[in-house]
């Protein structure tokens, strides 16, 4: 794995040498999820990476200019690739790992904000980035949870990706899908506000 455009470019990422259950995004379908969301990804961008994995998309994000990024991951070997990439790309803290449970930590900020842990302001994010285990068909779900949620704002973009079969509305108030791109065994679903 490796990181496909900006400052880090080419720049390889730690990956796991055991089997572990997760499936990362590949460098295609990354490319065209960016390519969709160069409009959305300026500087100083908050981006939330759900399922975080290994990383990738938060480093992809913060390699191609955002500000911060937030990974949520609960698998333990996956929260330590991720500890190992930030190590190889981040010279200052600019990714900070949850280690929780995704549906968890989106139902914790149905009532209340996340702090921002130097400011202590409200964090809210411009882009929220989804990628689960096909297996669990939460695409929908998640999209329920961001709707209602403090972690998102007027301008907030979110991607989730899919397995092929999975169908998501094209409507999760105030959320509407923008954008789909389909490849051979999955989509990436883009939504914003109205």
């Amino acid at each position: 794995m490796r990181i496909i455009a900006g400052k880090w470019k080419g720049r390889k990422l730690s990956s796991w040498k055991t089997k572990i259950p997760i499936r990362p995004m590949t460098d295609r379908v990354k490319e065209t999820v960016f390519n969709v969301l160069k409009p959305y990804l300026f500087e100083d961008c908050k981006v939330l990476d759900l399922f975080s994995g290994t990383g990738s998309l938060a480093l992809e994000a913060l390699s191609r200019g955002a500000g911060i990024a937030h990974a949520v991951e609960n698998h333990f070997s996956c929260v330590k690739i991720i500890q190992k990439n930030i190590t190889i790309l981040l010279k200052e803290k600019k990714l900070w790992i949850h280690k929780k449970n995704v549906f968890s930590f989106l139902q914790q900020y149905q009532k209340r904000t996340l702090l921002d842990k130097k400011s202590l302001e409200p964090l809210i994010f411009d882009l929220v980035l989804a990628d689960p285990p096909f297996s669990l068909k939460a695409g929908d779900f998640i999209m329920r949870l961001l709707s209602n949620s403090y972690l998102t704002h007027d301008e907030t973009v979110i991607v989730i990706e899919t397995g092929k079969k999975e169908v998501l509305k094209n409507n999760y108030s105030p959320f509407y899908l923008f954008s789909k791109k389909d490849f051979d065994d999955k989509k990436a679903w883009f939504y914003k506000r109205d």
